[in-house]
């Protein structure tokens, strides 16, 4: 029994340990912009991809020795140097440039306009705080939580080191969406994790829905009125009862006022 009540101490003293070391805890992948022409420049002058981080705490924050990737199979890509401060409820800009000689604020790799995969990684190199993987982007338009911290991302003006609020989020209106799309899902094949993306040229009640290939409903992802704009949305492969769903071919269907499109998708297991 002693050997025993020992054991579980060890454990819970282990558990607690953990948790405490989960030093980029409120830090928030916030932002970012990975086509960069006429937006901001570094340092040196140069127009280069970047990513916001995000802090929601009430004190600042050493956020040295966490890690950033681009990279699922790689989450140590990248480590942020020691003594790297974000202030309380502040905002910090790391340069995606794969030129590290410029600054403690250069990243070893790039953003890729195409879509990709980042992550923020905690200290112990592979518990992932943040992550978010995004489909094509344009030219300086910004992709980004619709506010600080929030789980909403959308595209929007960029707003560099300050607030993606409500003010700061229009995007121009060059930039809206001239029709209604649906876009393929982005990774795909995915496990268990996919995001979808649709633009909505006008206001309409918008039903975003999965099925299996004999046409049952697995569940309804969006069922609401939405504004004009790029929506994204993400699925992470359950039922309606927070079931995981068994590999297998998938359909995913948008219903936009009269516009409706479905897809194929492919979930791994």
């Amino acid at each position: 029994m002693k050997t025993y009540t020992a054991e579980i101490f060890m454990s819970l003293t282990l558990l607690a340990a953990i948790c405490c070391s989960l030093n980029g805890e409120g830090v928030y992948i916030n932002e970012i912009l990975a086509s960069n022409n006429t937006v901001n420049t570094d340092e040196s002058g140069e127009y280069d991809d970047w990513l916001e981080l995000y802090y929601s705490g009430t004190e600042s924050k050493d956020i040295g020795g966490l890690y950033l990737t681009d990279k699922a199979d790689n989450l140590t890509k990248w480590i942020i140097p020691d003594g790297t401060v974000i202030q309380s409820q502040n905002f910090l800009l790391f340069w995606c440039d794969e030129d590290q000689e410029q600054g403690n604020l250069h990243t070893n790799f790039k953003l890729n306009a195409g879509g990709e995969f980042l992550a923020l990684v905690n200290i112990d190199g592979v518990t992932i705080l943040d992550s978010i993987t995004f489909g094509d982007q344009s030219t300086d338009i910004s992709y980004g939580r619709v506010l600080d911290g929030s789980s909403e991302w959308n595209f929007l003006s960029p707003t560099p080191g300050s607030t993606n609020s409500s003010s700061g989020m229009e995007v121009s209106e060059l930039a809206l969406p001239e029709r209604f799309t649906l876009y393929q899902n982005y990774p795909n094949p995915f496990n268990p994790i996919t995001n979808f993306r649709y633009d909505l040229p006008e206001q309409a009640q918008v039903t975003l829905t999965v099925f299996d290939l004999m046409g049952r409903q697995i569940i309804k992802l969006v069922n609401t009125t939405q504004d004009v704009g790029y929506k994204s949305v993400r699925w992470n492969a359950t039922n309606s009862f927070g079931k995981p769903v068994s590999a297998g071919v998938y359909l995913f269907q948008i219903r936009a006022g009269e516009f409706v499109q479905t897809k194929k998708m492919l979930v791994l297991k």
